[in-house]
């Protein structure tokens, strides 16, 4: 699979949950996804994202995915520079071994400062910030914004 096609297709698809759950989205030429509530009393989002494709299904790959130290730290830097209550975001997309198997979490980078441990479903290293798929299981992880899985049929 290919790495623009994943990111677009990732991006679209935070997109579309983030309008479903009551927010405005705008995505602009920084890379920078901005969706401002629809509801009274939510905080604007601004949201990065980071994307996963698993390549092969006979082998057993790790279930985390990795947002950099670098994108974490420019993401809150600027959110910082923006007006208003905006909390910064990652948004992980993880393509289970296919396009047709995929879901997407978008999570406030203070979780990682509140709830990381090593094998959870948050966790963090000197290279960055981990969301761990299996590990949150069937349900929407604490504190994170959203989680939503899509699955296709191929005919």
């Amino acid at each position: 699979m290919k790495k623009k096609i994943t990111i677009d297709l990732f991006r679209a698809l935070v997109t579309a949950a983030l309008e479903e759950k009551g927010y405005a989205v705008v995505s602009d030429d920084t890379g920078y996804i901005h969706a401002c509530p629809e509801e009274e009393g939510k905080p604007e989002l601004l949201l990065a994202v980071v994307s996963r494709c698993l390549s092969d299904g006979e082998r057993r790959e790790s279930p985390q995915v990795l947002a950099s130290r670098t994108l974490v730290e420019k993401l809150k830097t600027k959110a910082d520079s923006m007006a208003g209550d905006v909390m910064p975001c990652v948004a992980f997309g993880v393509a289970r071994y296919s396009y047709f198997d995929c879901e997407v979490c978008v999570v406030p980078v203070m979780v990682w400062d509140e709830l990381a441990e090593t094998g959870g479903v948050y966790s963090k290293t000197a290279a960055g910030v981990f969301y761990n798929y299996q590990a949150a299981g069937e349900l929407l992880p604490q504190d994170a914004v959203l989680r939503v899985s899509w699955g296709a049929k191929e005919y």
